[in-house]
């Protein structure tokens, strides 16, 4: 990995906007950052730590914008990178506070985050969410934030605290390092299996013992259901239980065919009963069919009588209406030929007032009378409207030329403020420009929180289910006590509601039962009740088992939002709602803006073209009004003589004289029409008169009934007649199937199939019950033996389960638990590749080992140091180093860990180019500070970038001061300089 840039802005100590451009500080490849203390060094790397994991070495979260920013300025962080020929930019924003678009007050913007590629082929997009930022960056740098900062980030007294930490303290960190959990999370997963697989023996064990119980409850039940009383002893085992059940079997067979012989006995007394129950409903229907039969012959005469009248009504009444219709057309003639003398009478008056003949008939005289009237009534309309339509044109061509000329002078007015408002809009329009894809994207969080919305919901409601199929559960359960409770309780009573009067008990033998045993718990619980108990228990707990893997898919479709409440995703909704509205109303206005540009171009381009276009209408008409007052002069003197007052009256009286004409032709024609139909009503009226059998019309209008009751009478008839038919079909019906003198005693029939039907049913009862017991003592038996031979397997890898769990906690064996086995093996690597670098620093004398062997002899292959002392032979702790010699150590301590971690310790295959050192120069001594130089020197021979931060002169003077940090003026934050 090699650092190309790091830019933020807000942050930390920062104010503005900060870049540093790694590239040009490679070709130096070893500088200082120097500044003052407090001044803000350190913050640069924490810039990067943020962009890459979201977090700070030694800063909270939280605690990342500048106090001394303007409002206007977002805090953020950007790093760019190379790995592999591929550059990759990282970039976070964190929640931060702006102004508000509408309203003067203040929101939040929530934090935001992107992780780009960028190679030969493009920009791809590998994160764009904060929640899975780390999960990209980790896949591609290949370190977790703790080991980015262990191999590339050293802060303030992280090193030091290493090489210093006692056993436990560096095996959390070598397990961060080193994926030390993944061990741990297999002794437990290992114990997990253990305790899952003892618990599945026990569970064996306990099927065992509860299908052993069952078969010794059924097969008692058995004997007892079969008549054998000798007791069952409550301890016998299971090959015992094969002996009793042979000779059950055999009393089973003997049990069944009595109650075959009795089922059939009832079969017989119940076929007699139901035949005696039809022959005897066959006589009681047919004494009521008979008396029924009687009853319609009785009323045959009044309903024949009736419906002949009807018959003579119906042929009756097409006479009535034929009369009717005859008169109706007489009475139409007579109108008809009255309206034609009106007609004609006004006709006649009108024309001789104005001279036009009018004879019996219509002639051509009358037509040429009313065309000679018609041609003067033409002429002299036509010499008034002749000076009527040039005078209107000539005011008209006055009246435009003056609208014209007012039109273009207003066109002209609104030209300029068109092209102000266009430059109006152009600006706004321009400030708008990227309202639609703000709206896209908080368009698409609002879909994306809409539809966890809907999850939430669906996991609420799981909640809800999984809690209530708990409670089922639990109530189940105590159900499936209390009636197991009950059948022991009622294990006596049940027997004795088995005994018969003078029957053999099936316990004691005595055919005489003076006290049977009686219970307060209510009615005897049998062992259906039980298996049914048990069943609703299982499906019980089915239903919470699907319950809770519900429970669990509903919060893995939320994803982040797993445990988040409905208001909360209400309250972001109504956030993000509030920010879609500003950017909708930004988005209307730029629309609006847009159609309003398209708009006021459009009058502009209109008011400039409607200026030019008036110019030449008004020349037209000027030139146009010179030849309307030379025709209207023409039309006047054309005109004189002519009265208005009499061409109206002409007109009219032609208008009412043609009406007049078509009237009475019309009339005529009506009347003809009349008469014609009259006729026809007349000849009707005779053929239907003739074919009614009436000799007038008198007769059949006294024939004719209410159209109601005529319809009673015939419908009555046509009851009677039906009614009739079935009757007497069900008594031949019932003759057929053969009707007795006397009926049968069907009481007595009834009784004696009862009796048959208890008695059948009491054997059926004793028999279905030793059938299912002995049912249910096979099922337990083969689940028994089934149980027995697959749990074998199962108790061997359980004991071997358990010992493999018990090894790799480091309980039994070696004592050392395989997590702190395997880091103890990477912590040898680490040691060996710092004791190179260390000895380097201390030309030769010092060199780190693990320690194995702990004091005492205890072997604890624990994971403390020592350094090896090559002026003395001997080891010592690291504690007893100098401040200067603790430094060098440290240092060689964390290279080494950077060369293991970065050449394949976390199985990355990554190198680190780059290497920032933030530790305490300031604590060596000349000498020491000359070797931790020449250290640096080395380091950056091998290929790395190496940046130290410090404020020690002696370094600033021998080292290039590659980035230099310095306060603003005014004290108001830093910011920094890149020297190249």
């Amino acid at each position: 990995m090699k650092p190309l840039s790091i830019e933020f802005a807000a942050f930390g100590s920062y104010p503005g906007e900060v870049s540093v451009d790694f590239t040009a500080l490679a070709a130096r490849g070893l500088f200082v950052v120097t500044g003052d203390t407090g001044t803000g060094k350190s913050t640069i790397f924490d810039a990067m730590s943020y962009a890459l994991f979201g977090d700070m070495p030694l800063k909270p979260g939280n605690d990342i914008r500048s106090h001394h920013a303007e409002e206007s300025q977002p805090t953020y962080a950007r790093f760019t990178f190379h790995i592999d020929g591929v550059t990759y930019v990282a970039e976070r924003f964190p929640d931060q506070q702006r102004r508000a678009l509408r309203g003067g007050g203040v929101t939040t913007e929530r934090a935001k985050a992107s992780f780009t590629r960028i190679d030969t082929n493009g920009t791809t997009s590998l994160a764009t969410k904060v929640n899975d930022m780390k999960r990209a960056v980790a896949e591609v740098v290949g370190l977790d934030a703790e080991q980015f900062r262990r191999v590339m980030l050293l802060p303030q007294g992280e090193v030091a605290r290493f090489l210093l930490d006692d056993s436990a303290n560096r095996e959390g960190l070598l397990s961060t390092l080193f994926g030390g959990a993944v061990y741990d999370r297999i002794g437990e997963a290992l114990r997990a299996e253990a305790q899952r697989l003892k618990g599945q023996v026990g569970q064996a064990d306990e099927a065992l013992r509860h299908h052993l119980a069952n078969a010794r409850t059924h097969l008692s039940e058995l004997g007892h259901q079969v008549g054998l009383t000798e007791p069952l002893p409550d301890d016998v085992e299971r090959e015992a239980i094969d002996e009793r059940r042979a000779a059950c079997d055999a009393a089973l067979l003997a049990l069944r065919s009595q109650s075959d012989d009795a089922t059939a006995l009832a079969v017989t007394h119940v076929k007699a009963f139901t035949e005696g129950e039809q022959t005897a409903h066959r006589f009681h229907a047919a004494v009521e069919v008979r008396r029924v039969l009687d009853e319609l012959n009785g009323l045959a005469p009044e309903v024949m009588a009736n419906a002949e009248r009807a018959d003579a009504s119906r042929r009756a009444r097409p006479v009535v209406v034929a009369a009717r219709l005859q008169a109706e057309q007489s009475a139409a003639v007579e109108s008809a030929l009255g309206a034609v003398a009106v007609t004609r009478s006004r006709l006649v008056d009108l024309a001789q007032q104005h001279h036009v003949s009018v004879r019996a008939e219509p002639s051509e005289a009358l037509a040429d009378d009313v065309e000679a009237l018609a041609v003067v009534v033409r002429e002299q309309t036509a010499l008034l409207e002749a000076v009527t339509s040039t005078g209107e044109e000539l005011r008209r061509g006055e009246h435009d030329l003056e609208l014209n000329r007012g039109q273009q002078a207003t066109a002209q007015a609104q030209v300029q403020p068109l092209i102000d408002r266009l430059g109006v809009i152009d600006v706004r329009i321009g400030a708008l420009r990227d309202a639609p894809t703000a709206l896209a994207a908080l368009d698409a969080e609002t879909q994306r929180l809409t539809i966890a919305l809907e999850h939430v919901g669906q996991r609420d409601r799981a909640v809800t289910d999984l809690a209530a199929a708990v409670d089922a559960l639990s109530v189940a359960e105590g159900h499936h006590e209390a009636v197991l409770r009950r059948f022991v309780d009622t294990t006596a009573p049940r027997l004795a509601a088995q005994l018969v009067p003078g029957a053999p008990c099936s316990v004691c033998g005595s055919v005489e039962h003076p006290a049977p045993a009686t219970t307060d718990h209510g009615e005897p619980v049998d062992l259906d009740a039980v298996a049914r108990a048990q069943t609703a228990v299982e499906v019980a707990r089915q239903v919470v088992s699907t319950a809770d893997v519900r429970l669990g898919q509903a919060k893995g479709r939320l994803g982040e939002w797993a445990d988040a409440t409905a208001s909360h995703l209400q309250s972001l909704l109504q956030v993000g709602d509030g920010r879609r509205r500003a950017a909708l109303a930004n988005c209307d206005e730029l629309e609006a803006l847009i159609v309003e540009r398209v708009a006021v171009d459009e009058a502009r381009r209109h008011a400039t073209s409607e200026v030019d276009r008036l110019a030449g209408v008004i020349e037209a008409g000027e030139a146009a009004l010179v030849g309307l007052r030379v025709a209207f002069d023409a039309a006047t003197a054309a005109a004189t003589g002519v009265e208005p007052h009499r061409v109206g009256i002409l007109g009219s009286t032609l208008v009412t004289l043609r009406s007049l004409a078509a009237d009475l032709a019309r009339q005529r024609s009506e009347a003809h029409a009349a008469q014609l139909a009259a006729e026809v009503a007349m000849r009707t009226l005779q053929q239907t008169l003739e074919a009614s059998g009436f000799g007038d019309v008198a007769l059949a209008e006294g024939a004719v009934m209410d159209e109601l009751e005529e319809q009673r009478a015939l419908d009555a008839r046509n009851d009677l007649h039906s009614r009739r038919q079935q009757v007497q079909g069900r008594l031949i019906e019932l003759e057929q199937h053969g009707i007795p003198e006397v009926p049968p005693d069907v009481e007595a029939l009834r009784d004696q199939a009862a009796a048959a039907e208890r008695a059948a049913r009491e054997i059926e009862a004793r028999f279905t019950l030793a059938e299912k017991a002995a049912s249910d003592l096979a099922t337990h038996i083969a689940l028994y033996d089934r149980v027995g031979a697959s749990s074998e397997d199962l108790r061997r890898r359980a004991h071997l389960t358990d010992r493999a769990q018990l090894v790799c906690r480091g309980q039994v064996g070696s004592k050392v638990s395989l997590s702190r086995w395997v880091l103890g093996r990477e912590l040898d690597r680490v040691v060996a590749a710092a004791s190179v670098h260390l000895a380097q620093m201390t030309s030769g004398r010092y060199t780190l080992r693990r320690v194995v062997e702990a004091s005492g002899g205890r072997s604890a292959q624990g994971l403390e140091l020592e350094v090896l002392d090559a002026h003395t032979g001997r080891s010592r702790s690291p504690r007893t180093l100098s401040g200067g010699e603790q430094f060098q150590a440290s240092l060689a301590l964390a290279l080494g860990l950077a060369d293991v971690v970065s050449r394949g310790g976390t199985g990355s295959g990554r190198r680190i180019e780059a290497l920032f050192v933030d530790e305490g120069f300031g604590s060596l001594d000349p000498r020491a500070l000359d070797d931790a130089i020449e250290t640096l020197h080395q380091l950056h021979a091998s290929g790395r970038m190496v940046g130290a931060i410090t404020h020690v002169e002696a370094m600033k003077e021998r080292l290039h001061p590659g980035i230099v940090v310095t306060r603003l003026p005014d004290g108001k934050g830093s910011t920094l300089r890149v020297n190249p």
